[in-house]
C-alpha cells in the first residue's frame, strides 16, 4: 500500500489531481476562476504558488509550505488536507449544481510528491507550464490563460510568488528563455512513439 506523503512546512510539493473518468472539472472561464478563487481564499495563507495549470480535466500547482503552520503533533503533519478536501469539495459542489450533476468529480486522496531535487525542481515548473502544449490545447504556452507563467511574463500583482522563481534562474529572461527550450522540446516530440 503507498504511504501517503504529509504536506510538511518549509517543503515544496507537485500537487496534481483529474476528473474523474473521462470527464471534464473546467468547462468554461468561470469554472477556471471560481477554482482559483477557492484556492486563493482557503489555502492562500498556508502556501506559496510558485507555479499552477488548470487544464479541462486535470490541474497541476507547485507550492512551498509555509513555515508558519502549527503541526498535529500526534499525527507529525500538517493539518492542509483538510483544507485541500474542502476546496475540491466546494467545488464539486459549485460544478455539480452548475451543470445539474450528482456523485464526486475529482479522484480521490489528490497526489503530492515532494521537490527536493533542484534538477526535478527546475524542470517542474516548465512542465507545468508547458502541460496545455504537451495536451495539444495550445501550440504555445504563452496562449494558455490559466496557467501562473503569465504572472511570470509580466510581473503584474498576483498570488504567484514569483520572486523566489526568478531568483532561482537568476533573472526573468532566464527563466522565459528556459520554458521556450523546454516549449519547443515538445514540439520536437510530437509524433515520436515515446512510450515503451
Amino acid at each position: 500500500m503507498k504511504q501517503t506523503i504529509f504536506l510538511e512546512p518549509d517543503k515544496v510539493y507537485h500537487i496534481y489531481n483529474r476528473a474523474n473518468g473521462s470527464e471534464l472539472m473546467f468547462r468554461d472561464d468561470d469554472d477556471y476562476l471560481r477554482f482559483l478563487q477557492r484556492f486563493g481564499i482557503l489555502l492562500g495563507g498556508y502556501l506559496d504558488t510558485l507555479a499552477y495549470c488548470l487544464l479541462p480535466n486535470h490541474f497541476h500547482l507547485m507550492v512551498r509550505i509555509v513555515s508558519t503552520l502549527e503541526v498535529d503533533e500526534e499525527r507529525e503533519e500538517v493539518n492542509l488536507h483538510q483544507l485541500f478536501s474542502n476546496l475540491f469539495n466546494g467545488y464539486t459542489k459549485y460544478f455539480n449544481l452548475k451543470y445539474e450533476r450528482k456523485g464526486s468529480l475529482f479522484m480521490p486522496n489528490f497526489k503530492r510528491k515532494e521537490v527536493y531535487d533542484s534538477h526535478y525542481f527546475a524542470k517542474l515548473i516548465a512542465y507545468i507550464h508547458t502541460n496545455p502544449v504537451k495536451h495539444g490545447l495550445v501550440d504555445d504556452l504563452n496562449e494558455w490563460t490559466f496557467s501562473s507563467y503569465h504572472a511570470y511574463t509580466t510581473l503584474k500583482s498576483s498570488r504567484v510568488n514569483t520572486k523566489d522563481m526568478i531568483d532561482f534562474f537568476g533573472s526573468k529572461e532566464e527563466l522565459i528563455r528556459f520554458h521556450q527550450n523546454y516549449n519547443e522540446l515538445l514540439h520536437d516530440m510530437k509524433g515520436l512513439d515515446m512510450e515503451g
